[in-house]
């Protein structure tokens, strides 16, 4: 069984023209956030040789069964800041601040499945085979008019 949950959240302070102090700073600026988590995903084991001479390359150990192994489990926390100026009546200037993985946790995608021909399996066997992306920032503005 895999898991998987997202969790969002977005908060804007209320507007108000004759605020003062913190709350007239806080005006025009928007947070939010998105958090995900998937469990260790399943895979199958392989031997990496054609045990029973079908042509195919995808058979099991003996007494091992589908998607046995585990691999890796994901998580991710996604960070968004903006601000938005009211230029004029009809023009508005957002900046954005936004950033993925902030915590740079290392996630890894599903790990090699190939155990090997022999009794011990072989070194690199239930090791990643690739890393998703780490820490990333990136700012933008937007014009609306």
């Amino acid at each position: 069984m895999v898991l998987k949950f997202n969790g969002a959240w977005r908060f804007e302070p209320p507007q108000d023209g004759k605020a003062h102090g913190i709350r007239r700073a806080l005006n025009g600026f928007q947070f939010g956030y998105i958090f995900t988590y998937a469990s260790r995903l399943p895979f199958n084991v392989l031997l990496g040789s054609d045990r029973n001479f079908d042509s195919n390359n995808n058979d099991r150990p003996i007494g091992v069964g589908r998607n046995t192994g585990r691999g890796f489990d994901f998580a991710s926390l996604d960070l968004r800041v903006s601000r938005r100026f009211r230029l004029t009546e009809r023009v508005n200037l957002q900046l954005l601040a936004e950033g993925f993985n902030v915590l740079n946790r290392a996630n890894f995608g599903v790990p090699n499945n190939t155990f090997g021909a022999g009794v011990a399996p072989l070194p690199t066997f239930g090791q990643p085979t690739q890393a998703f992306d780490p820490r990333q920032f990136q700012f933008g503005m937007k014009v609306s008019f």
